[in-house]
């Protein structure tokens, strides 16, 4: 996960000061200068992931140990947030694992080459002078990654 391009959280048309940027943003401005290729998911594609009816209670009913690890690591962290009551209907947003498809895979994701940088305030823009690399600014079928990660963490992917 790395910064908001085109849209913020929550699918918001407004470009956010993303989190994981705005809390180390001369780190971030520093990994801009790595010498090998990069692969960021913003918010753009990243924040839009959440698992909820079928999908979730699939997750939910598994008897997968590492699945029901998860799960209970899930309510226990719910309690203290605002997503307490949700943890039996559907997840938190799945920043994560979308930067773990992208090592992998890139078919279900609208990927650009845009040369990006990071402003002094934290914001993720594109700017000619700054450092090309593979941004996954939309989805192509984000049903389709959404069935990909429920059934990869069950085994059958």
């Amino acid at each position: 996960m790395f910064g908001s391009v085109r849209m913020g959280y929550d699918g918001s048309p407004t470009p956010a000061a993303e989190g994981n940027v705005v809390r180390a943003i001369r780190a971030a401005q520093q990994v801009l200068t790595a010498p090998w290729d990069i692969t960021v998911t913003p918010l753009d594609t990243c924040g839009l992931v959440k698992l909820d009816g079928t999908r979730y209670r699939r997750l939910l009913e598994s008897k997968d140990p590492i699945v029901c690890a998860v799960i209970e690591n899930y309510r226990i962290w719910s309690r203290s947030t605002k997503y307490a009551s949700a943890a039996e209907s559907s997840s938190s947003v799945l920043f994560d694992p979308v930067a773990v498809y992208l090592a992998m895979f890139e078919d279900l994701c609208g990927v650009e080459r845009l040369n990006i940088r990071i402003t002094n305030d934290g914001f993720t823009k594109i700017d000619p002078a700054g450092r090309s690399m593979k941004v996954a600014t939309t989805w192509k079928n984000l049903d389709g990654y959404k069935d990909f990660l429920v059934n990869r963490l069950l085994g059958k992917a």
